[in-house]
This record gives C-alpha cells, sequence and structure tokens, in this order.
C-alpha cells in the first residue's frame, strides 16, 4: 500500500513539475474552457469547443491543451484549410493530468481555427489551451510533397533534397510539417563537415512535425532532406527555414 501512494506521489509530482514548465513558457494568449454536453460534436461524436486566432507568417506557434478531467485532442485548421492535430496517446491516468502539444510554423496569414475536443467519446470537463507566438522565425517557405518515384534511403523511405547556404554564426531553424492526410515526418540535415542533424517528432509525440535549430559553425552549403519516419511513406509538406545572426 505505501508502495502505491509513493508511486501515485511521484506521478503527481511529474505532472506537477511538466504544469510548472509549461507555465514557464510564457503564453501569449490563454483560453479556458469546459467541455459539456450542449457542446457541438465532431463527426466521431465528441464533444468540441472552437476558438479563432489571428497569426503571421514567419511565426512559430506552440499550442499546449491540458487538463486533469479529459484526455486531451487539439486540432488546429489554417486558413488554406490544413489541418493539423495532435492527441495525449499516453496510458496515465486523466485525473494525473493530460497534456496534448502542438507546434507550427505559420505560413500564412490569417485566421486559425482551434478546436479542443477529448481522445474519447463522451469525456466532460474543462481544459485551459496557451498559446506561444515566436515572432519573425522563418523566412523561406516551400511546398513539396513526398511521391513515388522519389529517391530512397536504404530502408525504403522517400526523400526530397534541397540545399541552401548559412553563415558561420548564424542561428538557423529548419522545420517541415505535413498534415492531418499527411505522412510522419522525418528530418535530415547534413553540414559542410560531413555531420548529420536528424529529428523525428517535434515536440515528442507530434509525429506530424520535425524540427532542428542549430548555429551554424561554418559557412556554406547545407543539405536538408526531407522525409518520413517509415518506408513507402507519401503526401504533402511544408518546409520552413528560417537563419539569422543571433
Amino acid at each position: 500500500m505505501a508502495l502505491k501512494l509513493f508511486k501515485l506521489l511521484v506521478l503527481v509530482i511529474l505532472f506537477s513539475l511538466s504544469l510548472v514548465l509549461a507555465q514557464g513558457l510564457s503564453y501569449d494568449k490563454v483560453f479556458e474552457g469546459e467541455l459539456t454536453t450542449t457542446d457541438e460534436t465532431l463527426e466521431s461524436d465528441e464533444y468540441s469547443d472552437s476558438y479563432t486566432l489571428r497569426l503571421k507568417k514567419g511565426q512559430e506557434v506552440t499550442f499546449v491543451m491540458t487538463s486533469n478531467q479529459i484526455k486531451t485532442y487539439l486540432i488546429v485548421v489554417s486558413p488554406d484549410g490544413k489541418q493539423y492535430d495532435v492527441g495525449d496517446l499516453s496510458e496515465d491516468e486523466v485525473s494525473l493530468g493530460s497534456e496534448a502539444r502542438l507546434t507550427i510554423p505559420i505560413n500564412k496569414n490569417g485566421k486559425y481555427e482551434i478546436t479542443a475536443t477529448s481522445y474519447n467519446v463522451g469525456e466532460l470537463g474543462s481544459y485551459s489551451i496557451g498559446v506561444v507566438i515566436d515572432k519573425g522565425i522563418y523566412s523561406n517557405f516551400s511546398v513539396g510533397a513526398l511521391a513515388e518515384g522519389d529517391e530512397k534511403f536504404e530502408n525504403g523511405e522517400y526523400y526530397d533534397t534541397t540545399e541552401f547556404n548559412f553563415e558561420a554564426g548564424e542561428k538557423v531553424n529548419i522545420a517541415i510539417i505535413s498534415d492531418a492526410d499527411g505522412f510522419d515526418t522525418f528530418l535530415q540535415v547534413d553540414t559542410p563537415d560531413g555531420q548529420s542533424l536528424t529529428n523525428d517528432d517535434f515536440p515528442e509525440g507530434n509525429s506530424n512535425t520535425s524540427r532542428v535549430e542549430f548555429i551554424a559553425t561554418q559557412s556554406g552549403t547545407y543539405v536538408i532532406r526531407i522525409s518520413s519516419y517509415d518506408a513507402d511513406e507519401v503526401g504533402e509538406y511544408i518546409l520552413a527555414v528560417g537563419h539569422k545572426k543571433p
């Protein structure tokens, strides 16, 4: 019994720390709400609330939905109808806290629709959505697609390649994002001196976004490879690149 209580206490402390870290993000906007039986429902029957937020091209925006009453699920739709979503896939008890976190490089000005919902049908309870807006992160955007006929890695993943020139000392941010109908992204950046920087999920658990951040140690050509985590995945993506002197 004492051991169970100790484990429960540890879990509570860990969740409390995660909330502190989340709060330490210094939110630029916070939405507070509650899922009730009078709310609208999604096509899959989960209750939902929706909000809108105007964002600007070049920003990087992180949405953090938390609750200790429902298993969180977060949906963001861009002005051009692209949907990005993430849910809490952990097996932890909801009472110990639930979090869904999504980071998006903003490539279009306009109103973004934010939907708060639950992972399971019928869940009711309060929640909070914190929004962190980092301005002027990205300056270059391009749209592409992984498709049959693209080059492949040895393990069977398709990839596209592009190159950028960076100067030594520049702070570089590179991200790829694929929408809900896309693929599990994987990003690789090869430096002029032969090193490879890679990322699968950013933040952890968000399989449709990959991101690397670094200080360029030397001037030259950096090779960016946009790929998928699993073999033979195809779909559209957005590549966002930003670089500037710190």
